[in-house]
């Protein structure tokens, strides 16, 4: 976006001063070609959803790890168990959760 308002600038500029068409039609083929940046930039941002995060069908390693682990401490903490289990252990119960699909938790990636 900065871009474009320093291009919008640079011809607002060139036009007071009183350059030629010249100056303009180069000014004008640079602001097309912020354009179609801008078009690729969109393509980009549609990757992301409305919160910022990056749309992945699948979790790393290490994110299944934060999951697991923050969701076996709010039931070590007292949390309500999202599923009926015979296990005890809140490591368990949190991965065979996490296995369901069914902890409330999710992931912010960043670019």
């Amino acid at each position: 976006m900065a871009k474009g308002r320093a291009m919008r600038g640079a011809m607002r500029d060139a036009a007071s001063a009183g350059i030629g068409d010249d100056a303009s039609a180069g000014a004008d083929k640079r602001l097309q070609a912020s354009g179609e940046a801008a078009a690729v930039e969109e393509a980009k941002k549609k990757q992301w959803s409305a919160e910022g995060q990056i749309l992945r069908k699948r979790y790393t390693k290490y994110e299944k790890a934060r999951i697991i682990g923050a969701r076996a401490l709010q039931i070590a903490m007292g949390a309500p168990i999202l599923i009926n289990t015979e296990k005890t252990d809140p490591i368990e119960i949190a991965i065979e959760e996490f296995e369901r699909g069914v902890i409330p938790i999710t992931v912010r990636r960043r670019r």
